[in-house]
């Protein structure tokens, strides 16, 4: 659940760049959204707390003053983190500019995840925003100045995480997450993973933890988990099936950490939500 607060604006003809609607959310622990794929652009600022955002195969762990960007026709998901959800505020908008003018501050493709010192400016436009319920034309046209001048505030400081220019912990934080990405299915170990990354095991923990507030494991298990609901949601597969194919050898075992992690067993997940499986 998230405790939100959200204007729609109305639809007006702006079609070169178009406010379409902004938000408020407090989340509970372990809210999620998706996977879905969005019809418009959507950036989401971090205010508070922490969460993760994943793309395809690739996985960002965020926190206040950081966001992300959700593209047109592109399966994304999100959730709040279990111990410090994030709270975070965010505008949807479209037109046939808008690709343009992400390119503009180094946002779209490959650059969905970014840094800002500006984030307590971008809550105050998005308030500003919130209040034009029934807007007038006059409104309308206020709300689009307000668009322009969020973009403002993100040119002004946004920081891309950009990898290949981070220190060189964050190097190997990476690399590690990385491994974690492309190998969770298989009964990997905090071991394997300081292999990979050529560090020692306590050294590589303490410096993961150190940079992302989280244990290598508590990462491993929230990403399998991630992985789980997804199968669990989208395909038809056995529980001993997707067990397998999130690294667990054992469903039982697999379905305690489930548990502990949602608040139920896999089979009481999928039931909530049949209509969203699919063929």
């Amino acid at each position: 659940m998230e405790r939100d607060y959200v204007l729609k604006t109305p639809e007006r003809d702006f079609s070169e760049f178009n406010l379409l609607f902004c938000g408020y959310a407090e989340c509970d622990p372990l809210h999620h959204f998706g996977p879905a794929v969005r019809a418009n652009y959507i950036i989401h600022i971090v205010l508070a707390g922490q969460g993760y955002y994943r793309v395809g195969d690739k996985m960002y762990q965020l926190k206040a003053g950081q966001g992300f960007l959700i593209e047109p026709n592109v399966l994304t998901h999100y959730q709040a983190d279990g111990e410090d959800p994030w709270h975070y505020v965010w505008i949807g908008f479209n037109g046939h500019a808008a690709k343009n003018h992400l390119h503009q501050i180094g946002l779209g493709g490959k650059k969905v995840t970014f840094e800002t010192s500006q984030a307590d400016a971008l809550k105050t436009l998005v308030f500003n925003m919130l209040k034009c319920d029934n807007p007038t034309i006059a409104k309308e046209y206020y709300l689009q100045s307000q668009l322009y001048l969020y973009f403002a505030k993100l040119a002004e400081t946004t920081a891309l995480l950009d990898h290949a220019q981070q220190t060189k912990d964050n190097h190997y934080v990476e690399k590690a997450v990385q491994f974690i990405q492309t190998h969770y299915e298989h009964p990997i170990k905090v071991t394997d993973i300081a292999q990979y990354v050529s560090l020692n095991r306590s050294y590589l923990s303490s410096m993961f933890q150190k940079n992302t507030g989280k244990t290598i494991q508590q990462c491993l298990t929230e990403f399998r988990m991630i992985r789980a609901e997804e199968l669990l949601t989208l395909t038809h597969l056995s529980i001993t099936q997707i067990a397998e194919s999130c690294g667990y050898r054992d469903p039982l075992i697999f379905s305690k950490a489930f548990k502990k992690i949602n608040g139920c067993t896999p089979s009481q997940y999928r039931n909530q939500a049949p209509k969203r499986i699919t063929d």
